[in-house]
């Protein structure tokens, strides 16, 4: 499919975005709830809705800046990407160029903005994802770089680094066993701010999309490592993670494995030195090559966290890709 097979619609209503989550889960396969609830949109512009030949194959949400009231911002989602995990439950007749959904998406973002009276459009994603060459072909700039992916494309050839230290891991498998989730929720208030129950927590874990892998970094050495590998494989040092009782949970990272690749949404901490955080990823990389052998590539999302990126660093990984912000300067006819 070529852009050109992509129409638009142009939608000033918010409230219509219901109807574009029920017609989603139709497409994907999916049972569509009863109702679909209001989530938090801040400050709506409209959607701008893409089909091909009459089928939905994503939207953009426009909406005005939280900051730069000069600004518009787009957020898409497109549906061969939600189709994705879900692999063979979807028809092959979303099997569609992204590149032409996402360069006529935000063209009609822009379009969009331009005639709600903004004098820009920022958007934000991975520079080797379509949003990147879009950002090029529709001549935006760089605004700002907010993350990387730390990670690497040989997951085989990854030499185990010398002198990490030696962390207690716990491997944790699905479904997580309730009694370990007010713990996760004092870790996740902890890592972010934001006040977590066992609710959220549960609701959080039991996206099962795709096979994850979770490990949880605790608070000091008790027993060697879980690994199970040899010390010649991954050398170590007897180092506590300071400042915690024993066996306190003070890191979690979450590995989604989709066919070859690994991806690390997140690393959440609180206090972990860097380096305690490095034998977690190289831990991370042993139980992917026993459990998952199949995996090549590796992926770690850091957003602007020094100490993520300094483990990653420290962990032999590099940076693969970069989260980036990207401007979109707008003329009042657009």
């Amino acid at each position: 499919m070529t852009r050109t097979d992509v129409s638009l619609e142009f939608v000033s209503d918010p409230g219509a975005e219901a109807g574009l989550v029920r017609e989603l889960l139709v497409v994907l396969g999916q049972p569509p709830p009863d109702e679909v609830g209001d989530d938090d949109w801040p400050n709506p512009v409209g959607l701008v809705v893409a089909r091909g030949e009459g089928r939905l194959l994503g939207w953009a949400r426009v909406s005005a800046h939280e900051e730069d009231e000069s600004a518009a911002t787009a957020d898409l989602l497109l549906v061969a990407r939600e189709a994705r995990p879900l692999g063979a439950t979807v028809h092959s007749g979303h099997d569609v160029d992204e590149s032409a959904v996402v360069v006529r998406l935000l063209a009609g973002a822009a379009e969009q903005a331009a005639g709600a009276g903004f004098a820009a459009l920022e958007w934000s994603g991975v520079d080797d994802t379509p949003e990147g060459p879009a950002a090029s072909e529709l001549g935006a700039t760089v605004r700002a770089e907010v993350g990387r992916h730390w990670g690497t494309r040989q997951l085989n050839a990854w030499p185990a680094p010398d002198g990490l230290p030696a962390v207690e891991v716990r491997r944790t498998r699905e479904p997580v066993p309730e009694d370990l989730l007010p713990e996760y929720a004092r870790l996740y208030h902890d890592a972010t701010g934001v006040e977590w129950d066992v609710e959220d927590v549960a609701e959080y874990l039991a996206d099962d999309r795709y096979p994850v892998l979770t490990l949880d970094l605790l608070g000091s050495v008790s027993d060697p490592p879980v690994s199970e590998h040899p010390v010649a494989e991954h050398p170590v040092l007897q180092d506590p993670v300071p400042g915690h009782p024993r066996g306190a949970l003070v890191a979690q990272l979450i590995a989604a494995v989709a066919d070859h690749t690994a991806l690390v949404e997140k690393v959440v901490h609180r206090d972990a030195p860097a380096a305690d955080l490095a034998a977690l990823l190289a831990e991370l990389v042993v139980h992917l090559r026993r459990e998952h052998p199949g995996v090549t590539e590796l992926s770690v999302r850091e957003l602007d966290d020094e100490t993520v990126g300094h483990a990653s660093s420290l962990a032999g990984l590099h940076v693969i890709s970069r989260w980036l912000t990207w401007r979109m300067e707008l003329v009042a006819d657009r």
